[in-house]
């Protein structure tokens, strides 16, 4: 992460951060907070060895990262779009990359991490890493509209999807997908539709 990034996101999670300072002792600051938090996703170390690293203790080490972590999902986390986002990307789409009626392009990421103690293969993938799944729903300009995070590894997509807060929110219609509309230049109406990666999610019925 280059400093710009870095100045950017503490700005968004500072006043979480900051901490107050007593008579006892002054807080650790919210630049090494983010520090530490982001240490620990990219590298994916110890809180032992994190805690060596930043001569802090083990417990608050893990306290921080839980913190700071929470902070980026409160500040950062996606909303919803209402029907007025939905109509909008649809246009972009259709402006773009000349497909009608799209709402949006769907994939998975397999994101390895070690295996958690005494979870057997729940978490072991295709590619022969234990992984959790990132699932995205993206506009025509690559910007995130959904997510849900930690699908396990072993699950095909269909059933990754069927289980997703993206996919029960779709079988329950509480998106705020549009009606039915014409396509362009003609009067025939047709559901708004979202592109899939790959045929796995058609056998589970969502397209």
């Amino acid at each position: 992460m280059c400093f710009g990034k870095f100045e950017t996101l503490l700005n968004i999670l500072r006043e979480d951060l900051q901490k107050q300072t007593t008579k006892f002792r002054r807080p650790i600051e919210p630049e090494e907070r983010l520090a530490i938090c982001l240490r620990f996703l990219a590298t994916g170390n110890s809180f032992r060895s994190l805690a060596f690293n930043y001569r802090l203790g083990e417990k608050t080490v893990r306290y921080i990262v839980y913190e700071t972590c929470t902070a980026i999902w409160n500040n950062m986390k996606v909303p919803t779009p209402s029907e007025e986002d939905w109509k909008q990307i649809a246009r972009k789409y259709w402006e773009k990359l000349n497909f009608p009626n799209c709402i949006g392009a769907l994939d998975g990421k397999h994101v390895v991490f070690e295996c958690p103690a005494n979870s057997g293969s729940k978490y072991f993938c295709y590619k022969k890493t234990f992984s959790i799944v990132l699932l995205a729903l993206v506009d025509a300009d690559y910007r995130f509209t959904l997510l849900d995070i930690g699908g396990l590894g072993k699950n095909s997509d269909s059933c990754l999807f069927a289980n997703s807060v993206v996919g029960k929110s779709l079988a329950q219609n509480k998106l705020n997908i549009p009606d039915d509309k014409a396509l362009p230049g003609t009067e025939e109406i047709m559901p708004h539709v979202i592109v899939l990666e790959g045929l796995e999610f058609m056998k589970g019925g969502y397209l």
